[in-house]
């Protein structure tokens, strides 16, 4: 399955689907290993928002566009599954569907054939914590997780059918592009790991440290950097600021999150590579235009293989952290990067830079380095 980056756009993992026959879209999709389910906008659909209260619905409507026209397609099922919602963000965004049913699912690209009979939510209706009415609104969503809740099961769907045998994914991308205004293309590849071609160095495992949970954690990496005015030095280890729970907390692996979250100490962080505070937002900035950070310029995360010790090294570019709107002063790049935080979030940069293979059934996560 084709998927791309695009950090002016968002810093999440994204695919370009259209349904049924004729083909319908493209409907930009959020590949997202954080959630389960599978839910598409139909026609007529209600996006709420302007309340800054959970589940108070506000003073602004608007209709959800681009949308699934199922019943102008040819090849769509009846209905298939009953009602779901779907909760993100602390509850902050709600998406409720009256039903589900099957239809071509496709990618607009001759090199990956169509999906026949795929099930997926109908939504239409979304409540969305916010005071603003023009706030941005997902338009479909790709849930990837160990399956939770109801709704389409889109990988069990795959397995039982017999279009893969294996319940691996993985997921890699290829060079960065040299302007960072143009998107990262990717594959999404379904029951199995990818070929050493895809990626540098050796892939390496690690646990997943809370494998019953719905979702994909690994334990915090070290992470290091070297002076941006100094790319020749060593790198050198960035200290870990313990949250004030006292517990050093793991990282949720998620392609449906923006940018980069940790627990790390912000002045050491800044002090030792040169990134500056992007004020008064909480993120880091990088102190020239985006388009002038070198390719070269990286935060690192050193992993170690569960079993051998082994340890990789992923390289992150700081051209694939930048982000869109965010930054008051032209002469820094804001980039999708926060420390300081009590939680750590390995988001779509991640992914952007990485080749990741999450194995439920071994209840384990893969790393090596990507971009390649």
């Amino acid at each position: 399955m084709p998927v791309y980056y695009e950090p002016y756009v968002s810093t999440q993992v994204l695919a370009n689907f259209t349904w049924g026959t004729p083909a319908g879209g493209p409907i930009r999709t959020v590949i997202d290993t954080g959630s389960p389910g599978f839910w598409v906008w139909g026609p007529n659909a209600t996006v709420n928002s302007g309340s800054p209260y959970l589940f108070v619905p506000g003073p602004c409507n608007r209709t959800a566009e681009p949308f699934f026209d199922w019943p102008a397609s040819s090849t769509h099922t009846g209905q298939t599954t009953g009602a779901a919602s779907y909760a993100y963000g602390g509850n902050g965004k709600i998406i409720s569907c009256p039903f589900g049913l099957n239809d071509t699912l496709s990618f607009g690209n001759s090199d990956y054939p169509p999906l026949p009979n795929q099930q997926v939510s109908i939504c239409d209706y979304a409540i969305i914590k916010d005071r603003s009415c023009s706030i941005y609104y997902d338009k479909s969503i790709l849930g990837l997780s160990p399956y939770i809740g109801s709704g389409p099961r889109f990988r069990d769907n795959l397995h039982t059918s017999g279009l893969v045998a294996d319940s691996i994914y993985s997921m890699w991308f290829g060079a960065f592009p040299d302007d960072v205004n143009d998107p990262q293309a990717g594959t999404l590849l379904f029951g199995a790991v990818p070929d050493p071609s895809h990626y540098t160095g050796n892939l390496v495992t690690v646990k997943q440290t809370q494998p019953d949970s719905g979702f994909y954690y690994a334990a915090l990496p070290e992470v290091r950097a070297t002076r941006i005015d100094d790319p020749d030095a060593d790198s050198q280890v960035i200290e870990v600021q313990t949250p004030p729970s006292g517990i050093i907390p793991d990282c949720l692996v998620d392609s449906g999150t923006h940018g980069l979250t940790f627990p790390l100490d912000a002045a050491d962080l800044q002090a030792k590579t040169g990134l500056v505070e992007n004020a008064p937002f909480v993120n880091l900035a990088y102190p020239a235009p985006c388009n002038d950070i070198p390719m070269g310029a990286t935060l690192d995360l050193v992993f170690a293989d569960e079993k051998t010790g082994e340890k990789v090294t992923l390289k992150l570019p700081y051209r694939s952290m930048v982000q869109g709107p965010g930054s008051q002063n032209k002469s820094i790049c804001s980039l999708g990067l926060q420390v300081q935080d009590p939680t750590c979030v390995l988001g779509g940069t991640f992914y952007a830079g990485a080749v990741v293979v999450h194995d439920d059934a071994g209840k384990t996560l893969s790393f090596a380095q990507g971009g390649k």
